[in-house]
């Protein structure tokens, strides 16, 4: 969830899941989000850069950084995009990096 829409009360119950808690699913719940945008996270993370980009054209370039084919080259692709998000300061802006390695961590792998 990009934060950049919302209320600082909404922001707040997303993040610490109170805004969950009468879904029958809340102990598996864990809110992802981008305070307060995702294009904000992946400058930082030096994922993309700026270079006078406009959001539009920053949105354009998610097919390169979120690849949609399943192949090895991808799955080194999203290990490096991991690798990014996890080194920078990022835990008060973003929690994405754990959503991350989740995915890699539970990938299932396919006969070739």
């Amino acid at each position: 969830m990009d934060t950049d829409d919302c209320s600082d009360e909404q922001r707040n119950n997303y993040k610490n899941k109170s805004m969950f808690k009468k879904h029958w699913a809340y102990d598996y719940i864990c809110p992802i989000y981008n305070d307060s945008n995702l294009e904000e996270v992946l400058i930082k993370a030096g994922v993309i850069a700026l270079e006078n980009k406009s959001t539009k054209q920053i949105k354009r370039d998610y097919i390169k950084i979120f690849p949609t084919d399943i192949n090895k080259k991808d799955a080194i692709q999203i290990k490096e995009f991991y690798k990014k998000l996890s080194e920078i300061e990022v835990a008060d802006i973003s929690n994405m990096h754990e959503f991350i390695k989740f995915c890699l961590d539970n990938k299932v792998e396919f006969p070739k």
